[in-house]
């Protein structure tokens, strides 16, 4: 099983400080600039008709940019765009979600516990 990584401290209302060291930010091959996603829940897909689970699927609370790296810990900063990339946020800004017309609705309620904590897990992507 791979290591959890967590929010260790809320440093400002843009920023908080992740409980990974320097060498271990570099052996994932993630550095300063990528991305750092905080995991509000993962939620397992099962076949409809085996009951077997097919994977997990991961909602996040919200990307950050990997803005400083110490020797025990990094600091992740919110600049506004939610994959750590301004082309991307500046390209796909103006996209909307069109509901589904489905037969029956049973949705994940992603709108509960939005706000990121001490603790939470956190994901990193480059």
């Amino acid at each position: 099983m791979n290591k959890e990584y967590k929010v260790a401290t809320i440093i400002d209302r843009y920023s908080v400080a992740i409980n990974i060291a320097k060498d271990e930010i570099e052996s994932l091959g993630v550095g300063k600039g990528d991305v750092a996603k905080i995991v509000q829940k993962k939620v397992e897909i099962k076949d409809p008709e085996t009951q077997n689970i097919l994977g997990t699927y991961t909602i996040y609370k919200e990307s950050l940019e990997i803005s400083d790296i110490q020797d025990n810990f990094i600091i992740a900063t919110n600049y506004g765009y939610k994959d750590g990339n301004p082309l991307t946020f500046a390209l796909t800004n103006s996209k909307k979600k069109i509901a589904l017309n489905v037969d029956k609705l049973s949705p994940i309620d992603t709108e509960k516990d939005r706000q990121i904590k001490v603790g939470d897990i956190v994901d990193f992507f480059n």
